[in-house]
């Protein structure tokens, strides 16, 4: 079992929170205190999932689902401050491209946990 700081999906959700973590001193303080706290506190409840998911064999495709549930509110978040336009195009795309490769790698994981859950 790999060190859960190892595991890519883990190591591009570290990067998905400090490149937001970046973009808030810049965020209008009303937008940064009401959602990009709250995003940022998505993004780490999803590194501990992933954590839980890494520890625990039996509830892997669960931590994992929680995982996925989790990181909605995430795009949806980032998503908002777009059309808030809290922050801009460009770092707009940024993070949705940080996100996709999170969201790809985690539904990757999710799959393989319940196949192997179901074999």
């Amino acid at each position: 079992m790999a060190l859960f700081n190892e595991l890519p999906v883990y190591q591009r959700c570290n990067e998905l929170l400090v490149a937001f973590s970046r973009l808030l001193p810049g965020i209008n303080r009303v937008y940064r205190v009401v959602y990009g706290e709250k995003i940022a506190h998505y993004i780490i409840d999803v590194m501990a999932s992933l954590f839980k998911a890494n520890r625990d064999r039996r509830l892997k495709s669960q931590y994992l689902m929680m995982s996925r549930e989790e990181f909605v509110k995430v795009v949806i978040g980032v998503r908002l401050l777009y059309e808030l336009r809290a922050i801009n195009k460009k770092s707009f795309i940024n993070l949705s491209l940080l996100a996709e490769e999170v969201s790809k790698q985690l539904a990757t994981w999710y799959d393989q946990a319940k196949n192997e859950r179901s074999a």
